[in-house]
Formats: C-alpha cells, sequence, structure tokens
C-alpha cells in the first residue's frame, strides 16, 4: 500500500469480512469497553504485528509499539513519557495481567545502533538518543564484534535487549508491586521474519525455547 485509495480498499475488505465476521465483538467493546489481559511491547517494524502473530481477535491485545522495542527504566522526573503512560494505563486502569516482550529478526534499530554511523538515518536528532537505550544490553553480551559476524551479533543484541526490556519493567513500582505479588507476569518473546518461528524466553534458564 502506497496512497490512500489503497488504504481505503482495504478498509471496504476489512467492512466486508473481518467487520460482519466480528461484528457482535466490536458491538461489546463499544458499549463494554475493552478489557485485555495480555499486552504486548512490540517494534513499529511493519513486518511484526503482533495481531497477525498471535492470531488475536479484536479486544484481546493491547500494543504498544516503539523502535527496537525497547522498554527504558523508569525516568522519575520525567512526566511525559509515553513508554511509562502506556505501561500505567495498562497495569493499573485496563488490569493486564500479562506483559510481554515481543522482538524480532532484522531489527533495523538494533543494526543501527551496531552500525553506530548509519548512512541510511538521515536525522538522527530522535533515532540516536532512543537506541542509544541498547548500550546496557550490548554490554550483557558475551560476544564481540571481533568474535562473531555482523549477523550473529544483531541476532544476539535483539536477543539481549528483550531480558534488558523485561528488567527495566521492574524499575515501574506499579509493576514490580504486581509482579511480586504474582498477579502480573513478565514474558519475552522472539519472532524469526523470514521463517515465521518464534521463541519463547524461558525466565528459569534464561535462554530461548522454540514453540
Amino acid at each position: 500500500m502506497e496512497n490512500l485509495k489503497q488504504l481505503i480498499g482495504g478498509y471496504h475488505q476489512f467492512r466486508s469480512s473481518i467487520y460482519l465476521k466480528h461484528d457482535d465483538t466490536y458491538k461489546k467493546l463499544a458499549k463494554y469497553g475493552q478489557s485485555p489481559k495480555v499486552m504486548i511491547i512490540g517494534c513499529i517494524d511493519s513486518r511484526v504485528d503482533p495481531t497477525t502473530i498471535f492470531n488475536a481477535r479484536p479486544g484481546e491485545l493491547l500494543i504498544v509499539r516503539n523502535v527496537a522495542n525497547i522498554v527504558p527504566p523508569l525516568e522519575e522526573h520525567n512526566n511525559r513519557d509515553s513508554m511509562a503512560a502506556a505501561l500505567q494505563f495498562g497495569v493499573e486502569v485496563i488490569g493486564v495481567k500479562l506483559i510481554v516482550v515481543l522482538g524480532h529478526a532484522l531489527c533495523g534499530g538494533v543494526a543501527s545502533f551496531l552500525a553506530n554511523n548509519d548512512q541510511n538515518i538521515p536525522d538522527n536528532q530522535f533515532i540516536r538518543p532512543w537506541i542509544s537505550l541498547l548500550v546496557s544490553a550490548k554490554n550483557e553480551l558475551s560476544c564481540t564484534e571481533n568474535e562473531v559476524n555482523k549477523e550473529k551479533l544483531c541476532r544476539a543484541l535483539e536477543l539481549q535487549s528483550i531480558k534488558q526490556s523485561i528488567k527495566n519493567l521492574n524499575t515501574y513500582p506499579f509493576i514490580k508491586d504486581q509482579f511480586e505479588r504474582k498477579k502480573l507476569k513478565l514474558e519475552g518473546a522472539y519472532f524469526d521474519v523470514s521463517m515465521g518461528e518464534l521463541l519463547v524466553l524461558n525466565n528459569q534458564s534464561g535462554k530461548y525455547e522454540k514453540v
């Protein structure tokens, strides 16, 4: 899709198929509001749509997306943080019971961070400071640029950044409280775009397991 006409064409297909199939669900959601139990923190990458990957119905997933599916640590004096607002909305207002950080292969944000001087990004005013949040995850890697090729390093950082984001989730008091009281679960998952495979983080072993 590249223009409004194509988007409208897609909307017509939605109205004649998906909406008709789930019209009762949409009407109930409009009348009673939303109450999803799962929150997905994903990347803005167009190839990694949580609703499609998990075959979710309308109203089942609360989704937050940003470059490289990063959860920053809490900044106490920043009360205009969109991620913090979304997390608080999901946990305290909606009452989600599960938060999943969904990373993916071939992540442009991770690749740009490792490239450091990526010429494909014309304006780094906002992108560069954001992906610099990957520093903590990179420092936890057991491999370096001198030991593995670029592709393997990217994948290692993509996987490690999910763990770092889960760690950062616990810097938010309203999340840490619910997690410690076992009323909220924090999980990690990784989607391979080419193979369509999903890996899930085993919180006990710290390793990823293929679904």
